[in-house]
């Protein structure tokens, strides 16, 4: 009916389903003894396309960029800023790594740091690490690989499967199994209840949905051919409670039984004798899900493939001896194949008026999204000020259907007290 169809919304996450044109959901209205059916484009259901917040509905592109805004207004949003403390015991060094939070997870009503404690016994090659937080930055983090950017399944290609249950509480531990090559296992979760914290309001919740909650556990293997290149390969295995690469509806759209998705990724890094260190990452998945007796919602039984790649170089020294670049060109997590089934009561016979399950498919691969951003400072004033410049090129952004391209651009200049 019409009504049970107002709880019924959709959130994209990574699926492509902005430019499903032809996609639409039949309600039912009682007239009397009868009834009339109608139409419902899906576009009208989704959410995520606009933030309302006090009443004003902004452009979600507009929210994407908002950590932009908060870098040229002086918070730090784009990179991990973070403070270790540490003592010996033995053989142990034992530390705690506090990270301070993005403008995005505070508006979420996260805490102002991330904690995370580290044991390592260097000898007998063995790291632990327990912590809250970018469970992803954590476990694949290094080389030219260090932007929030790179580890969000949205905007980056750093194992966006691991970044979708990246965010709560996580662990991992490492052992070295030979000369030159680790052996690192971890798991992490995420918890969303799709609230935003207004400073004058308090939470709002941005989308009608229930809490989202994803689970990865994660393997990997590192070798250091050189100590200046090294190369790693992991499998990681995602299970959405209720959600499908970070996608998730509700009512007749819901994906009550989730998704488990299986992701492979390959990396390396190399490190120049000139300053330039250059990194790159490529991760192919699969997607399953099972059909839910309450929902007309489901995957078709190929499943879904998709991909993901990043590669970003940095250097020290450009310009003069203390001036840094660094440049990124990412295709964030894109469903290469696979379609939605929905099914659901329509007239199959205008005639007799005749109703009957019909299935829809939806195709949710689309337009592959490509981002390029490059971010270069230098201290002036003898160290006292500095001077950053920030661009991002985004071919194909997901969010803006008839866009080709998005260009956004920056600069800053900042003073130390």
């Amino acid at each position: 009916s019409a009504k049970s169809l107002k709880a019924s919304v959709l959130s994209a996450g990574q699926l492509n389903l902005w430019q499903q044109k032809g996609a639409y959901i039949v309600a039912f209205e009682s007239i009397g003894s009868t009834y009339r059916d109608f139409e419902i484009p899906l576009s009208s259901m989704l959410v995520g396309k606009n933030q309302t917040v006090n009443g004003n509905s902004n452009p979600f592109q507009s929210y994407l960029y908002q950590r932009l805004i908060d870098w040229a207004h002086g918070v730090n949003s784009l990179s991990f800023d973070s403070q270790s403390t540490g003592i010996a015991q033995g053989d142990w060094q034992l530390g705690m790594l506090t990270t301070q939070s993005s403008a995005d997870e505070l508006r979420q009503g996260e805490g102002p740091i991330h904690s995370e404690f580290v044991a390592l016994d260097r000898e007998a090659g063995i790291e632990l690490h327990l912590g809250e937080g970018s469970g992803v930055h954590s476990m694949m983090g290094g080389g030219a690989f260090g932007m929030r950017s790179d580890y969000d399944p949205a905007t980056g290609g750093v194992d966006p499967v691991l970044g979708l249950a990246s965010g709560g509480a996580y662990a991992s531990g490492g052992f070295a199994v030979a000369s030159g090559l680790k052996l690192n296992l971890g798991l992490s979760q995420k918890a969303d209840d799709h609230t935003y914290l207004d400073p004058t309001y308090g939470p709002i919740a941005i989308y009608p949905l229930r809490t989202s909650h994803a689970l990865a556990a994660v393997g990997s293997i590192e070798y250091s051919v050189t100590k200046a290149f090294t190369v790693s390969a992991s499998y990681t295995d995602l299970d959405e409670s209720n959600g499908l690469l970070g996608s998730q509806g509700s009512g007749a759209l819901a994906l009550a039984n989730g998704a488990r998705t299986h992701g492979a990724t390959l990396g390396a890094t190399a490190m120049f004798a000139d300053g330039w260190t250059l990194s790159g990452s490529a991760t192919l998945a699969r997607t399953a899900g099972d059909q839910s007796a309450t929902s007309g919602l489901a995957l078709t039984a190929s499943g879904l493939e998709s991909t993901a790649f990043e590669l970003a170089v940095k250097k020290i020294g450009l310009l003069s001896d203390t001036d840094s670049l660094r440049a990124s060109l990412a295709q964030p997590l894109h469903v290469e194949t696979g379609a939605l089934n929905y099914t659901a009561l329509q007239v199959v016979d205008r005639e007799t008026g005749a109703v009957g399950p019909v299935t829809q498919t939806w195709n949710i691969g689309g337009r592959r999204e490509l981002r390029m951003e490059s971010v270069y400072s230098v201290p002036v004033l003898a160290g006292r000020a500095h001077v950053d410049a920030f661009s991002l090129v985004d071919v194909n952004p997901p969010t803006a259907p008839n866009t080709n391209l998005s260009v956004s651009v920056g600069t800053r200049f900042g003073l130390d007290f």
